[in-house]
């Protein structure tokens, strides 16, 4: 039995808000238990320049991540003209499994932020 009364082969409460947020080109709230996660997606004209020779072929995801403040019991500071390297690491793993699910030929010279 865990401490929040589930055995240890049931998931946490899972609940899913869509359209969270009005600005972004897409958003989604995502409660599991005691874990709330804000996602917003917004598009930009233009790719890496990197990507540039291929920018009519395909598109780019690149993703932002921070945690808040007051996420944990004890106070992180806000992440402001610098990413620590947990926060590099997450964002270069959510860009990367995004990337991998996502055909980018579909939106082609567009990048997408996560």
């Amino acid at each position: 039995m865990r401490n929040d009364g589930r055995v240890s082969t049931q998931v946490r409460p899972i609940r899913f808000v869509t359209n969270f947020t009005k600005n972004p080109a897409g958003s989604v709230l995502v409660e599991m238990g005691g874990t709330v996660v804000l996602c917003n997606v917004s598009l930009e004209r233009g790719v890496p320049s990197w990507l540039r020779p291929e920018r009519h072929k395909r598109g780019w995801l690149t993703a932002e991540y921070c945690m808040i403040p007051s996420a944990t019991d004890s106070r992180n500071k806000r992440e402001r003209g610098h990413t620590t390297g947990r926060s590099q690491e997450i964002q270069r793993l959510i860009g990367r499994s995004l990337r991998g699910i996502i055909d980018l030929t579909k939106c082609p010279d567009t990048t997408l932020v996560v």
